[in-house]
């Protein structure tokens, strides 16, 4: 543990426990506490030298940033990660940061540096093949669209699902669902839009970035349907099979 690890100098060890604490934190939604281990963390690494561990742990704290809702902080800790994955020639990092840095400028509403950089993302994940990447770019690449009003929105979502489902990734998966039903939302049918979160609803507990998708969708399914109506969508949506969702 972390105690353990000062008390006897290892510093590697102290390190990685609080990276691991940090992880925790994050996902429990204790996010000060999280930010705390990960700024710890990342004055032992500096102190270590450790560039691989240092970049990450600053691509961390960029998506902690995103999750309590500070894009231009993000934007700080993305970029600082990203050169030094540039200079490392992480391919895959530098095209994961790509997705992150897509993120806070969309948060920003910097719709045209967004595109920009999930565009960027998703050449470098096709040349390396990464298809878990590839399907995490497709979602915020959706989601972007989508406050867009792109009609390309929901091709995204689609093709990113279908990449999600073979990898059995249910974070990406569930969250690519929320997009989906946005889209059916804004082509009128809240019907369906409201099954898809009943789904989604029903199968996450611990995401955290479905989660907070979630807060955002059903308040603007409540404004779409009379509340018995969206009360037995929701129902409905519970009681769907991964299979039929996916298939239609």
């Amino acid at each position: 543990g972390v105690a353990v690890g000062r008390e006897i100098g290892d510093q590697n060890g102290t390190a990685t426990s609080l990276h691991g604490l940090a992880l925790v934190a994050r996902k429990q939604g204790n996010y000060e506490e999280a930010l705390s281990y990960f700024q710890q963390n990342l004055e032992i690494l500096r102190t270590l030298g450790s560039q691989r561990n240092i970049a990450m742990t600053l691509n961390n704290l960029g998506i902690l940033s995103l999750i309590q809702g500070y894009p231009e902080q993000a934007l700080e800790y993305l970029f600082q990660s990203l050169q030094i994955k540039q200079a490392l020639g992480d391919q895959s990092g530098v095209a994961y940061c790509y997705i992150n840095l897509g993120r806070a400028k969309h948060a920003l509403g910097d719709f045209a540096q967004g595109l920009d950089y999930f565009a960027r993302s998703m050449s470098m994940l096709q040349k390396i093949g990464d298809q878990v990447g590839i399907a995490c770019s497709y979602m915020h690449w959706g989601f972007l669209q989508l406050e867009m009003e792109n009609r390309s929105a929901q091709a995204n979502f689609l093709e990113g699902l279908k990449i999600a489902q073979t990898l059995h990734s249910m974070p990406i998966l569930l969250e690519t669902l929320v997009g989906l039903a946005h889209c059916y939302l804004q082509q009128g049918d809240a019907t369906r839009a409201a099954q898809l979160a009943g789904f989604v609803e029903h199968a996450s507990t611990t995401y955290i970035d479905v989660r907070q998708r979630l807060q955002v969708l059903i308040p603007l399914l409540a404004q779409a349907l009379a509340p018995d109506l969206l009360q037995a969508a929701l129902d409905h949506g519970k009681r769907l099979e991964m299979t039929s969702i996916v298939q239609n």
